[in-house]
Formats: structure tokens, sequence, C-alpha cells
């Protein structure tokens, strides 16, 4: 396949998003972007749909929505609505978070209201944690986003949505050996490659392994600056889903059990733009890469918050910030540190299911 091509050089056809021109200039001052866009401006095309934007775009709107599934458990329906609607008020006007559905649909909207060429897919997440154990890909309970900015049909995927060690930055969907990009500091790095689903039961008796129909992008992090073994995070393909594959997936992972991670956690992730001494540090742990091809002006530290504890990641330093016992200690975590509208009321929500603490 050619470097940063769809399958068959495919071009993305400009489609309407789901959200006004004000909407979408109240979103636009919701993330911090710094413009002087008014809706009319929207409407007119105005907006410059260059690479360099939407990595604006997607940074700003990382820092600005936290990844969590707080409503799964702290909330009445235990419901994660993942409609346009529904994600609109949650968000931009609540100022709330979301899991990938709704962080990943939110920006995809958004930037099809700019004019943006783009379109959502799937992935399956590998649920092994070292990088030594067996892949284990679950079913497709990931969202991803592919954009091709400009006139131009080279592609990029754009993750928003993937929390802890997920992209930070749009990345040209290639499998070439210097197509590495940097995470969140110079420790974190990311490839793609192109491999066989292993647990599909097909298999070419003649021809090139390029035409194996289970041929999929896998997405790959280091830490470290590359000196760790490559942990495979999902695996996906570039056919197309649509916001009802999405909002069915989504009742899916909060109604189903089976799907433990969620079930059995209250997660949140919140980005933040180091400064200071702590920029500094992240780069001198690790020595920058001349391969490295994507730069960027800041890096970013994570706040994570998982299990029992909560701690601030910056590059390969971890901190505890935090020790939870209790519900009532895990709202007020998740309101101080990780500005989240939970009040200690609703710990009667998370009565009787996995995730509880009591």
């Amino acid at each position: 396949m050619s470097a940063g091509l769809l399958t068959g050089g495919a071009w993305i056809k400009k489609s309407p998003g789901p959200y006004s021109a004000e909407q979408v200039v109240h979103w636009l001052s919701r993330i911090g972007y710094d413009h002087s866009h008014t809706a009319e401006d929207i409407r007119s095309g105005a907006f410059q749909t260059t690479l360099e934007n939407l990595g604006a775009l997607s940074r700003r709107h990382l820092q600005a929505f936290p990844f969590e599934n707080v409503a799964m458990h702290y909330e009445k329906d235990h419901f994660v609505d993942v409609s346009p609607r529904g994600l609109y008020q949650r968000l931009v006007v609540d100022g709330k978070g979301s899991y990938c559905f709704g962080l990943n649909g939110l920006l995809l909207g958004m930037i099809r209201g700019l004019g943006y060429r783009a379109y959502g897919g799937a992935a399956r997440v590998n649920m092994a944690r070292d990088p030594l154990d067996p892949i284990d890909f679950q079913g497709l309970t990931h969202m991803v986003m592919f954009v091709q900015p400009g006139d131009s049909n080279q592609t990029w995927v754009v993750d928003v949505g993937f929390g802890g060690s997920g992209l930070a930055r749009p990345m040209l969907l290639s499998d070439a050996e210097e197509n590495v990009v940097l995470g969140t500091t110079p420790s974190e790095r990311h490839r793609l490659v192109r491999k066989v689903l292993p647990m599909s039961s097909l298999e070419l008796r003649d021809g090139s392994p390029s035409d194996h129909p289970q041929l999929e992008w896998q997405l790959h992090v280091s830490h470290t600056g590359g000196a760790e073994p490559w942990r495979v995070l999902y695996t996906f393909t570039d056919r197309e889903f649509f916001d009802c594959d999405y909002q069915a997936a989504s009742f899916d992972i909060c109604t189903r059990p089976y799907l433990g991670l969620f079930w059995d956690m209250v997660w949140a992730v919140k980005y933040f733009t180091l400064d200071g001494a702590e920029a500094e540090e992240v780069e001198t742990q690790v020595e920058t890469s001349g391969q490295i091809s994507v730069h960027w002006p800041e890096h970013l530290g994570r706040l994570i918050l998982s299990g029992k504890e909560a701690k601030k990641v910056v590059g390969t330093r971890n901190e505890i910030i935090a020790t939870i016992e209790t519900d009532g200690d895990r709202i007020r975590v998740l309101r101080e540190f990780f500005g989240l509208s939970v009040v200690d009321e609703d710990a009667v929500h998370i009565k009787g299911r996995r995730a509880a603490l009591g």
C-alpha cells in the first residue's frame, strides 16, 4: 500500500457535521483554540483545513476533555450517551468527559463542521498489558478517525479517545520504518505496522501476503524512547463505521458485564501541558531520535485514576498523588484533580456494582 493512502487510494468525501456553525465556534472557544472565526466564517468555509490546524485542534481537544467512564458508575441510568446531541451537552456545555466514542465522536463532528474530509473507523483493543504476553484482541470497542487535510487523499489517523498511551497527534497512515511519532513526551513513541489478524480463519495458498483479506493496521507504543519492546495497542482497518455503530457499541459496553475493563473500575485520564522544570525533565529522560517525523513545541503530562490510586505521569516518572479507599475518596479525587462535577450523593448509584469501593 502506498504511504498515507486508504485502500485503493480512495478519497474521503466532504460530509456535513451534525453541529451548527454557532456550536462549532462554541467548541473552538471551549477547547481554548486561538482563533477569531465567527459562525459566518465557518458557514462560508473560511477555516483552513491544514494538517497543522488539525494537529492543534486535536491537541486542544485532548487536553480540554478528560477520558472517563464516570457516567457508567456515578449516574442513575449508568449510561454513556454518545449521540451528537448528548456529546455536545455533556462535553461542550457541561465540561465533562467521555470515553473513545464520545471524545472521538465529538471531534469528528466538529472538524467536519470546519470543512475537513473525515470519517470514523473501529478498532480491536489488545487487552494484554505486557509486550511479551500473547496478543488478546477483543471486540470492536474502540473508535479511530481518518482525515485527509487540504486537497489531497493523503490520510492521517487521529485518536483523542484512547486514554493512557494513545496517540497525542495525527499520524500518517503508513507502515514506513521512518513513520514514528512522539507521544506525549520524547519517552513515548508510536508506529504503525501491517499484520494479519491473528484469529483469522482465512489463509492464502497463492499470491502475496499483502493480498490477505484480514491484513490490518496495528498501532504500537514504546516507552523510554523506544528502548523497551513495542506493545500492540489495537488493530484496525480503514473500513468506515457510523454513529449507529458507535451508539450500539457504547450501549453494549454500558450493559454487558463481560466487558470487564470499564465494569471493574472507574477510569479517568486528564492531559495537561508541562512547563518549567517538568518540561526540561522530559527532554533529558531519553535521547530524542532524529528519525521522529512529527515534533511539537509542548510536551504533555497525564493524571490517571484507576483502581485505588491516582497518579501523575511525567514522561517516564510516575508519582502517586492520591490513594483511594472509599467511593467518597474517589469522588473527591474526580472533582479536585479531574475537574468533574461529581457530588458525594452520587455514590449511591455505584452501590452493588463491581467497581464499588464502599
